[in-house]
């Protein structure tokens, strides 16, 4: 059986319903998991440990849920052999500390292309957003914890780079928050280091889920991308 290092021209696969060898499948049931696999023969696939551990909390009183999380639904890499690698569990579940609810918050585990480190990256446990640079982890900016009406807003369901701002140099970041607004639907615009200078509260519709998707795009010839919802 061959090892990580040893698979070279391999290509990552995602199995979000998998099971994870690296954690025990009565306590942590089709978690998913993520393969290496190599491309110019059959059958040479081998798991990638991103995650060894179980639930976290004590018997009895969990302070997260990983089973059914859909780990390795979402693979994001740099393209460099060295470069970091993303995966993420989009349906992780933490508890809140009374443990009295269960949000959906998601969680990401960080690689080099070595995968000899690993590190979770899930600050999205409050209604905030956060922007992380893959190249230097302490290189890192987030919002404040949002109100108690934003949560389960979905604020961070969809989100675009583009220059939003006039006059602005760096691009600046759109976020849809598509069950904000007492459930109409709006979108936050921020700056690059994400001041929120702007929001966007058009949908007078309640479910309307207006922000569930955004895209950018060139429209006035400027070469500048904006944001459209």
């Amino acid at each position: 059986m061959r090892t990580l290092r040893e698979i070279r021209n391999g290509i990552l696969v995602g199995a979000p319903e998998g099971q994870s060898i690296y954690q025990d499948a009565s306590v942590v049931t089709k978690g998913g998991t993520v393969y290496k696999c190599q491309i110019d023969r059959d059958d040479i696939c081998q798991q990638i440990p991103f995650d060894r551990t179980n639930n976290v909390g004590f018997v009895g009183s969990p302070l997260d849920e990983k089973s059914g999380q859909w780990f390795g639904a979402t693979l994001s890499t740099s393209g460099r052999t060295d470069g970091p690698v993303v995966a993420c569990a989009p349906r992780y579940v933490w508890f809140t500390k009374d443990l009295n609810r269960k949000d959906p918050v998601g969680t990401c585990f960080v690689s080099n292309g070595a995968f000899d480190s690993f590190e979770e990256y899930s600050p999205c446990r409050t209604s905030s957003v956060h922007q992380q640079s893959l190249e230097n982890r302490p290189a890192v900016f987030s919002t404040r914890e949002g109100k108690a009406p934003d949560d389960d807003s979905y604020i961070g369901y969809s989100t675009v780079v583009g220059h939003f701002k006039q006059g602005e140099e760096f691009e600046g970041i759109a976020v849809g928050m598509p069950r904000g607004n007492k459930l109409k639907g709006k979108v936050l615009l921020f700056t690059w280091n994400l001041h929120n200078y702007k929001n966007i509260t058009i949908s007078n519709q309640i479910g309307s889920y207006f922000g569930y998707s955004l895209t950018a795009a060139d429209v006035n010839g400027d070469k500048k991308l904006k944001t459209h919802s």
